[in-house]
């Protein structure tokens, strides 16, 4: 199955973090609070960003979906902080 993204709609895959730099390990409550991950569709209204760029958002940003069995985030473009540069 495929998908298409709309108007300025991002599809973003979230970078889940499972344990901290000092090697403690994360609930999966606090994995989901990253606001950090990587673009895997744009809509064709997107102007700064491409697909694969590692963007940064707040974490309430977007609406949870899932597709082909994956969470993703669906936001729109003005809800994206940044790009990071690599």
């Amino acid at each position: 199955m495929t998908m298409r993204v709309l108007r300025d709609e991002i599809l973003v895959k979230q970078k889940i973090e499972e344990k901290t730099a000092a090697g403690i390990y994360l609930t999966e409550k606090y994995q989901k609070q990253s606001g950090e991950g990587i673009v895997h569709l744009i809509g064709p209204k997107v102007l700064d960003v491409k697909v694969g760029d590692n963007v940064l958002f707040n974490k309430l940003a977007g609406r949870y979906i899932n597709f082909e069995k994956e969470e993703f985030i669906l936001m729109r473009e003005n809800e994206i902080w940044g790009i990071r540069e690599k």
